[in-house]
């Protein structure tokens, strides 16, 4: 899917310019009418909080305590420290992610360059830069802008055209390790695209692969060696999945209007059922959240085919659409962007589809097409065991408009061959 349908490289650079200008506008007028709203009971909390602890010197503890913390990997709270030691921080910590949102609009452009020459890349930069659902997450104190930058990074890197070095697949392999220390689910790229470069049996492809993994491997080592030391239970990368498993296999998310959704009243109630559980670190509270949402999900086994269905349904804005409103809602990002995020989903959900298939009828296409697809793989796999929603799917929306990208241009000019025909 080659081809730059007129926009010559000179041009193509003022375009991109003027994209990235107008995406620093919509992110920076964002984050002037937020700038002084104080947060809401979420995991913004969380992450101000660990990271004002970090820039005092206390290391990665739990919100308010003395209790070791990892409810979420450590690079956001990293990131957001470097900005904590200011009086009210957490406008300076909503400001943090601002550059790593428009940073993006710009990787955007460089991953759908590869893919289909200069017309794909300015109408995913143009797209990247206006769709809400990659502008709401800039300005948050969460990790999404982060996650989103991440991920493209690694396609950066994977789609390389002629890279066929260990030196690239370390490149690669670190990278993901990064990104999996900003989200833990995004380490799943590792043995994705491990896979992917095997399976091309070409001259040294395994041993790529095996570089992938073992330095994706390496980066997060540290950070697994802290957390099995310091807490009373193993834990690896975060204490996050035993809430995550209670609050998405219980009655409220089984049955009734919030089927494939999480339950926070679920944890409520469970942790004042057990208080000298709840007294504990955050190890030995997930670890018994973990027992009971399993056990939860394996006795109503029958019901989870149900479950699973509307938890991707809810992913992909097609089931459940006002509890995730809701849910935008509580995560501080409004009313209205949320809103015009489904119907722009919606818009370019279609497009998307169309620019797989069109990707799909060359060799070369259906490399870097499968590439593009992991972190959508990934939001899919992720949603299937715990729960939809926009927070899970943000790090797959690049992809999404990167392909979308793709079908609009080829349906550009496929019109333009008919008219011409004619």
């Amino acid at each position: 899917m080659q081809g730059t349908a007129g926009v010559c490289n000179r041009q193509y650079g003022r375009i991109l310019g003027g994209i990235v200008a107008v995406a620093a506008l919509v992110r920076l007028g964002r984050l002037a009418l937020i700038w002084n709203r104080p947060l809401l009971l979420n995991d913004s909390i969380y992450y101000s909080a660990q990271a004002r602890g970090l820039a005092e010197g206390r290391l990665f503890l739990e919100p308010f305590s003395s209790h070791p913390g990892a409810e979420h990997g450590p690079l956001t709270s990293l990131f957001m420290a470097s900005v904590s030691w200011i009086g009210d921080a957490i406008p300076w910590q909503r400001a943090i992610t601002v550059p790593f949102g428009i940073a993006s609009v710009y990787l955007v452009a460089v991953v759908a360059r590869r893919i289909g020459g200069n017309s794909v890349a300015l109408v995913a930069a143009a797209a990247a830069a206006v769709y809400p659902n990659l502008w709401l997450s800039d300005g948050l104190v969460m990790s999404e802008s982060f996650a989103i930058t991440a991920v493209l990074a690694v396609l950066v890197v994977a789609t390389r055209s002629g890279d066929h070095t260990r030196a690239g697949a370390l490149a690669l392999g670190v990278l993901i390790g990064i990104a999996g220390l900003i989200r833990s689910e995004l380490l799943l790229l590792a043995p994705l695209l491990a896979v992917m470069m095997i399976r091309r049996r070409s001259r040294g492809s395994l041993a790529r692969g095996l570089v992938v993994l073992i330095a994706a491997a390496g980066v997060i080592s540290p950070w697994v060696a802290f957390n099995v030391a310091r807490f009373e239970r193993p834990v690896l990368l975060t204490t996050n999945e035993g809430g995550l498993l209670l609050g998405t296999n219980s009655p409220d998310t089984y049955w009734g209007p919030n089927i494939g959704g999480w339950s926070l009243v679920r944890l409520l109630e469970e942790m004042e059922s057990v208080p000298e559980v709840a007294a504990r670190d955050a190890s030995v509270r997930s670890a018994h959240m973990r027992t009971v949402g399993i056990e939860f999900a394996a006795e109503n086994w029958r019901r989870l085919p149900v479950v699973v269905v509307a938890r991707v349904g809810r992913l992909v804005d097609l089931y459940g659409i006002d509890a995730q409103l809701a849910q935008d809602a509580g995560e501080e990002r409004g009313a209205l962007g949320p809103r015009a995020g489904v119907v722009a989903f919606w818009l370019l959900a279609p497009f998307a589809m169309l620019g797989a298939i069109v990707m799909g009828r060359s060799s070369r296409g259906r490399d870097i097409r499968s590439v593009i697809l992991a972190p959508i793989v990934i939001a899919v796999i992720v949603a299937a065991a715990f729960y939809g929603t926009h927070r899970l799917r943000a790090p797959a929306e690049p992809s999404i408009v990167m392909l979308a990208a793709v079908g609009v241009v080829a349906a550009l000019q496929a019109a333009v061959t008919r008219a011409g025909s004619r």
